[in-house]
């Protein structure tokens, strides 16, 4: 999948390329496609680094918390 990611904290451009489509570990977990996303002051701390203490991710990490999309997989269907 194409994707705009980090690859270190402190790195201060985006790298644009492409990365593996995800795949659903838990079933809390929804797979979405994305459509529209943005980076917001949040984005800009992560990648940073000024929250490491408090957040944990793996890199190479993709920014945009704030996104648009379509719902294309779902951990588990709760059944009635």
């Amino acid at each position: 999948m194409k994707a705009a990611y980090i690859e270190r904290y402190g790195q201060e451009q985006l790298t644009l390329g492409q990365l593996p489509k995800p795949k659903i570990t838990s079933v809390k977990q929804v797979l979405v496609k994305v459509l529209k996303a943005s980076v917001n002051p949040v984005d800009l701390k992560i990648q940073s680094g000024k929250l490491r203490p408090l957040l944990h991710f793996s890199m190479p990490l993709i920014l945009g918390n704030d996104y648009v999309g379509i719902v294309e997989d779902v951990g588990q269907i709760l059944s009635q």
